[in-house]
């Protein structure tokens, strides 16, 4: 008869296998373990969690960092050099080039005269409003007339460079995370199915009952993440069965 409840790892996600492995490390390291020959198996488990944590957590797309804190301020600066050129022409003495400088200026301030001072996600939002303002035909007239197309046009394309960035950022990362999430995921499944042979082997060779307790408490782990896991795929099979029965 089996000592340990069988673990289906491919349930888990990676953020449960961390957390159900840190559960196994925190009581072995302090389990009597003297005699039982686990030493190794618990040392590659401890060793590897701990690895696990600390990549898991480690901040991602940093080779990003410094690109992105640039094209921000430029885009920053290109916002408030199109703004300013537009607020001197409010002062000019032909009233046609006042009138205009007001209806950029007035659209500019509906969508954040400061906007460059907002997070960052804030502004990638207000500044697609406004560039989607004064891309309209009306608003690219205005603008010629008052010989601020040069001046747009730096806001537009460094506000795109910035975007670009971001975009790139997130598609490195995503790829980035499934490849790392994938080698934790089996170097953990690897140290765990490793150190359950052990403890069913040397149980059955030995006989010794100090293995008893410990396997007691990793079927207690086991039992709880695998209700998680399995409800949660019940779950998601029902779905699939309620969508293909209503695409029928």
């Amino acid at each position: 008869m089996s000592l340990l409840i069988k673990m289906i790892f491919r349930l888990l996600r990676i953020d449960e296998l961390i957390s159900y492995c840190g559960e196994l490390v925190a009581y072995l390291v302090t389990a009597d373990t003297e005699g039982l020959q686990l030493e190794s198996a618990i040392s590659d488990l401890e060793a590897n969690y701990q690895k696990s944590v600390k990549v898991v957590h480690t901040s991602r797309g940093s080779e990003y960092t410094e690109e992105l804190k640039l094209k921000d301020q430029r885009r920053d600066e290109s916002f408030i050099a199109f703004r300013t050129y537009i607020e001197a022409n409010l002062h000019r003495k032909d009233q046609v080039t006042v009138d205009a400088a007001k209806k950029i200026s007035d659209i500019i301030r509906d969508n954040g005269w400061s906007l460059h001072r907002t997070n960052r996600s804030t502004q990638s939002s207000k500044m697609a409003s406004l560039t989607h303002r004064l891309s309209e035909p009306e608003c690219r007239v205005w603008i010629n007339q008052l010989g601020g197309s040069d001046w747009y046009q730096d806001m537009v394309d460094d506000n795109q460079g910035y975007l670009d960035t971001q975009k790139e950022k997130t598609r490195v990362e995503s790829a980035k995370e499934d490849y790392v999430a994938m080698e934790v995921y089996k170097k953990l499944q690897v140290c765990c199915e490793e150190l359950f042979e052990a403890i069913e082997v040397l149980h059955r060779v030995t006989g010794n009952n100090k293995y008893v307790p410990i396997a007691e408490f990793i079927n207690d782990c086991t039992q709880r993440y695998m209700t998680v896991a399995q409800a949660r795929e019940t779950k998601k099979n029902n779905n699939k069965e309620e969508q293909q029965t209503s695409e029928e």
